[in-house]
């Protein structure tokens, strides 16, 4: 009885296309963003009770700027978007913020910024 429940186990050869999983494009994508992220340094950032929409748009563009990673132009940097989604009820781009840094990698130049506002980033691939 026990033969009867034994299913053969089919052979594949090292390389074989039925081994390779497929690709997330989406966690590719996701693994580029938080990639430029990370190794993106900002050389320094002053701001003065500037508009959050504002800073936004300075890192924005510091990280198309300094994107020497990426050789297609219009890849470069990071697309930034304020989502106040959550509370409806708080223009956050108007929220000042006042910061001074140096040398920072934008995952963190990000985060500071997001929380002086009270608010969180995260990263998703469009």
């Amino acid at each position: 009885m026990s033969e009867g429940w034994d299913l053969p186990v089919p052979k594949i050869a090292v390389g074989d296309p039925a081994l390779q999983l497929p690709t997330d494009v989406a966690t590719e994508g996701q693994a580029s963003i938080e990639s430029k992220l990370r190794n993106i340094i900002i050389p320094s950032i002053e701001f003065n009770g500037s508009r959050f929409a504002d800073v936004i748009e300075f890192l924005s563009q510091k990280s198309a700027d300094l994107d020497s990673g990426e050789a297609d132009p219009s890849k470069r940097g990071v697309n930034i978007v304020i989502d106040s989604s959550a509370d409806p009820g708080t223009n956050y781009e108007d929220l000042p913020v006042t910061v001074r840094l140096s040398n920072i990698p934008l995952e963190n130049a990000l985060s500071y910024a997001a929380r002086l506002v009270g608010m969180k980033y995260r990263v998703d691939n469009f």
